[in-house]
């Protein structure tokens, strides 16, 4: 068996954000509160929004999505706020949709900006050769630098 599992970004606590965990439980019979506990043992964060659209690809409507992912999220080893955060966007139909907006175009250096005060991670803007960098000092996100581009983030890299 192929494993389905993909490693495509990392978080920023430094979790790999996997794809291939709609793959795993729908093609491979895993069942998916299995799959979650897979990530937590393995230090993975399963990339939501594509998950999302893979189930909603396959037939399943939002409601059953929410059931399903809800159920086995609460059932797996992913700690309580993790529950609660993931279930929150997806029971919020106005976020889901920010996100899918946001997975389009990128995070806007405001978005960016916004998920570092929150996070009180210390950054800020610096103009170098025509482009805008974010740049950050925090040991949690290894100095992240953010190229942004009329205003959204078009680029990171690890400084």
């Amino acid at each position: 068996m192929k494993n389905p599992i993909l490693i495509v970004g990392e978080t920023i606590d430094g979790k790999m954000l996997v794809d291939g965990v709609w793959e795993a439980y729908e093609t491979h019979g895993l069942p998916l509160d299995m799959v979650f506990d897979l990530c937590v043992k393995n230090n993975w964060m399963p990339d939501w929004l594509t998950l999302y659209s893979k189930m909603y690809s396959s037939g399943m409507k939002h409601e059953r999505i929410v059931a399903k992912i809800g159920s086995d999220l609460s059932d797996s080893l992913f700690p309580k706020p993790v529950f609660h955060k993931v279930m929150a966007i997806l029971n919020d139909k106005n976020a889901l949709m920010h996100m899918f907006d946001v997975a389009k175009r990128g995070p806007t250096e405001e978005e960016v900006m916004e998920m570092c005060a929150i996070n009180d991670i210390p950054c800020r803007v610096i103009k170098e050769d025509g482009k805008s960098y974010m740049k950050t000092n925090d040991c949690k996100m290894n100095r992240l630098n953010l190229e942004v581009e009329n205003g959204n983030v078009i680029s990171f890299c690890r400084g």
